[in-house]
């Protein structure tokens, strides 16, 4: 295992996770409050009711012997069987799901892949996927390669199973979120291709060996592959199902949510569709349409630091420097920190944007390309 957290504290943050009304949101809040999960648990019952903290039934939940039992058992499972557990406050920790309100405070995960990557695209669907669906995912991850892209996906039948397949075909890490503890693969079926991504991604799951599998679960999976993407791409849903959450739940995170459209009229392309009409989410149908709307590089586009200065002017040299060193900077920043009058600068700013050597982002904001 690999967390920042002490034995003590580890324990205190599981044994959270097991208090049957204690949700993601209030342990969150409580952790806040009192500065550690160890410290929560330094409070008393009485004196959380009585400063409205927590009510009667729910402090009783949280002040269970039980759950430590129950925690200590978790740990135990998973030093037997190499899992990593993540608390939220960890380094490891996804940042991009850590900025969401109900990010779950533990995340287990079995793998080699780091949750952090440069890019992360989240990929959901329909189980009853068409040979249409299938093959456009296909498609668009392999349109990124050369990108280090990260594809998330939630091991289901149909589309999730095409894009962990694509991203392994074309040699992406791969993330598969779970609705289930690392101690069940569901669907059974795709056992194999657990074994494959854990060897080039990894598993993830906020739920315990201990819990029996309910269908519950899998909505709430869908939070976690939403807020550990960047971009959220419904390749094929009906009316009704987890795809359409997930673009829900896309959109609440401020995640860029895009739909593939389908015919009028089939079953499997209602969704997204839908999704399309009322601006949900934004049309896609190639993997320059997502590069585009995100505001990324394709991968045979990009121009090394190097390449870039030899087709430098003096001015521009000076400009380009100041991204390198500096990241993204506004337009004032650059106008400041070289001197240069403001046309001047918008010249040398258009100049070496149409050629490809830098980038312009909203606000007035530049980076190299």
């Amino acid at each position: 295992m690999n967390n920042k957290l002490d034995e003590t504290n580890l324990i205190c943050a599981i044994a959270m996770t097991f208090a049957n009304r204690i949700g993601s949101v209030t342990a969150r809040r409580l952790i806040s409050h009192f500065g550690s999960p160890e410290a929560v648990f330094k409070e008393t019952k009485k004196s959380m009711v009585s400063q409205g903290i927590l009510s009667s039934l729910v402090a009783s939940s949280l002040f269970s012997k039980e759950i430590f039992k129950q925690a200590e058992k978790e740990i135990e499972f998973a030093r037997r069987y190499s899992i990593d557990i993540l608390f939220i406050d960890d380094e490891d920790y996804p940042f991009r799901l850590r900025q969401c309100p109900d990010a779950p405070i533990i995340l287990y995960k079995k793998g080699v892949a780091g949750l952090n990557p440069v890019k992360s695209v989240g990929i959901v669907g329909t189980r009853r996927a068409t040979l249409y669906g299938k093959e456009k995912t296909s498609e668009l991850i392999a349109g990124m390669r050369g990108d280090p892209v990260q594809i998330v996906s939630g091991l289901a039948y149909g589309i999730d199973t095409a894009a962990h397949k694509g991203a392994l075909e074309y040699g992406f890490e791969t993330i598969a979120v779970l609705g289930t503890g690392l101690n069940l693969m569901y669907p059974a079926d795709n056992k194999m291709l657990a074994t494959q991504i854990c060897k080039h991604g990894a598993l993830v799951t906020e739920f315990n060996s201990q819990l029996t599998p309910e269908k519950e679960n899998f909505p709430r999976r869908n939070r976690i592959i939403a807020g550990m993407s960047d971009a959220v791409l419904v390749m094929e849903a009906g009316k009704r199902g987890g795809a359409l959450i997930t673009a829900e739940l896309g959109n609440s995170y401020n995640r860029d949510v895009f739909a593939l459209p389908g015919r009028v009229g089939d079953t499997y392309s209602e969704g997204c569709n839908w999704l399309i009409k009322i601006n949900k989410a934004a049309m896609i149908t190639s993997t320059a349409d997502l590069y585009y709307s995100m505001n990324w590089d394709l991968p045979n586009e990009k121009k090394s630091a190097k390449q870039a200065q030899l087709i430098l002017t003096a001015d521009e040299e000076k400009v380009f420097r100041l991204l390198v060193e500096n990241g993204e900077c506004s337009f004032d920043f650059i106008c400041n920190s070289t001197d240069y009058t403001l046309s001047k600068v918008a010249g040398i700013l258009l100049s070496m944007e149409m050629s490809g050597v830098i980038k312009s982002l909203p606000g007035k904001m530049y980076r190299q390309a």
